[in-house]
């Protein structure tokens, strides 16, 4: 089971994933020339992906656990298998 401080971190990364999409949007609305299109492209569907993951674990209940169940897991074999 995940602490308490871990799923309330977990809101907390996502934003702040989704504000670095947000950045990396701005970014790409400054470049001018024949990359412009495919920079603002990128940075949109950068953007929609990471809207629509975070939608999706918020937006079904029993997902919610399983990205910390996960990290936890990975974390416990990283430091069991030096």
């Amino acid at each position: 089971m995940p602490s308490l401080n871990t799923v309330v971190i977990y809101p907390f990364t996502l934003g702040a994933n989704i504000g670095t999409t947000v950045t990396s949007l701005l970014a790409a609305t400054s470049v001018t020339g024949e990359r412009a299109l495919p920079a603002l492209e990128i940075a949109k569907v950068h953007l929609f992906f990471n809207l629509l993951g975070v939608l999706v674990i918020f937006g079904i209940p029993f997902l919610h656990p399983l990205p910390v169940i996960g990290a936890e897991r990975l974390a416990t074999a990283a430091s069991e298998n030096k």
